[in-house]
């Protein structure tokens, strides 16, 4: 054991003045107060403006496929992960219902789907062994192009149920900087943005910031943009000054030839953008992830003409929303086709009680459905299955019925689904009448 050493009487004196000769600490201390901000992504994913659809009856445009579309394309140059969810909406005209198969049509039936790209120059994941394919000659993937024989039965193909289809992509953010461009929307100069982006409106600063001393005094309130006066117009180059940031002696300083602003903190939709008004948007100068999707169709033979009165409309709403980067890389595993699509069936319902259950197959079908705890088998409902069989799978949608609403409503309702191979899924939303 070590002994304990002990100070000499004069050392033990000496420490005691110092500690003595120490000064005091305030009791009672100070306060600072720290202002909290919110730092909110760049969300700016591309897709286009118009889309072209055609009944295709006899085939001109490609061999297999009666429904002649374009591509609906997607890229992410957000500065976030996205997650893009699309619903697909047929309006149908008189007497014209859809198929639950695209083998089952007749009479006045048309078989509809959308078709998630596989890769970039393919819409199937053929295998050299692939015998259904006729322009088969060798390849790893054949060329979308050359082969549209999809159908229900391919995992990246969701078909109309209830009249809609619905989607999920998932597109990794983009990288490099963020970049900021001046939109505007009048008679002389029609807006370039010609995809989704959050557009915020511009407010030119007072002429008192006309120095560094007050510029500065606006950057230490918020964030600034400002454009080369020259330039203001479409498309213009628009820096940002961020809150805090120290202006004098800076790539920021004021400038004479420049324009200061502001910008609303609430986005402006592109559909809402007025006349003789400035937006400023922003975008990664790389994009990140891409994904399309294009619609595919049968139509029964029974019916000798078809025509833009029978299929006439498909409406496309999609909701673009960040995702962070925990929860990204968990989707990635159960992402088909790398990170075009969710893979297997989804599962959903929604404030008034719709369960919507797509993408069933064969080996991961529909077993059973509980509400809250209590099961919907025999219950008030409506049960939906034209387009799902217990063989292959395929899309249900169940409308719980007044007795569920009554019981459940204004709680929050958990419905848990399991599947044939065992496996569950949950959706948890508040019930409203």
């Amino acid at each position: 054991m070590k002994r304990k050493k002990v100070l000499s009487t004069a050392v033990a004196g000496a420490l005691v003045a110092a500690q003595m000769a120490m000064p005091v600490m305030a009791a009672d201390g100070g306060s600072l107060d720290v202002d909290v901000t919110t730092k909110t992504g760049v969300l700016r994913v591309e897709v286009p403006t118009n889309m072209a659809i055609a009944v295709d009856q006899f085939e001109i445009t490609q061999t297999g496929a009666q429904i002649a579309s374009g591509t609906f394309d997607m890229t992410n140059k957000s500065e976030v992960n996205v997650k893009v969810a699309v619903t697909s909406t047929v309006e149908l005209g008189d007497g014209i219902t859809l198929a639950s198969a695209k083998d089952a049509v007749k009479g006045n039936e048309a078989w509809l789907g959308v078709a998630a790209k596989t890769a970039a120059n393919s819409y199937d994941d053929l295998t050299t062994d692939d015998s259904n394919d006729p322009n088969n000659t060798g390849g790893t993937n054949t060329l979308v192009e050359d082969y549209w024989d999809l159908s229900e039965k391919n995992a990246n193909v969701t078909s109309f149920a209830r009249g809609e289809a619905r989607q999920t992509f998932y597109l990794e953010k983009g990288t490099g900087t963020v970049e900021y461009k001046m939109a505007q929307a009048d008679a002389s100069a029609a807006m370039t943005v010609q995809s989704y982006a959050q557009l915020f409106e511009l407010t030119a600063l007072t002429p008192t910031s006309n120095d560094d001393a007050g510029l500065q005094a606006e950057v230490d309130k918020g964030d600034v943009y400002y454009v080369v006066t020259a330039d203001i117009g479409e498309g213009a180059t628009v820096k940002k000054i961020a809150k805090g940031t120290t202006v004098a002696g800076s790539a920021d300083a004021y400038a004479s030839t420049n324009t200061y602003y502001t910008a609303a903190a609430v986005a402006t939709p592109i559909g809402s953008a007025t006349a003789s008004t400035s937006y400023v948007y922003a975008a990664m100068n790389t994009a990140g992830g891409a994904a399309a999707f294009t619609y595919v169709g049968k139509l029964s033979n029974e019916k000798e003409t078809w025509t833009s009165e029978d299929i006439k409309k498909v409406s496309i709403a999609y909701t673009i929303t960040g995702v962070t980067a925990s929860n990204y890389d968990d989707v990635k595993s159960d992402c088909t086709y790398g990170l075009y699509g969710v893979s297997g069936p989804q599962f959903s319902v929604d404030e008034k009680g719709l369960i919507t259950i797509t993408g069933l197959t064969a080996a991961k079908n529909y077993q059973s459905v509980v509400v809250n705890g209590a099961s919907i088998e025999g219950g008030d409902a409506e049960w939906d299955t034209a387009n799902w069989t217990e063989a292959d799978g395929g899309d249900v949608a169940i409308q719980l019925g007044s007795s569920w609403m009554d019981w459940l409503d204004g709680q929050s309702v958990t419905s848990v689904i399991t599947y044939t191979d065992g496996t569950t899924a949950q959706s948890t939303v508040v019930f409203a009448k």
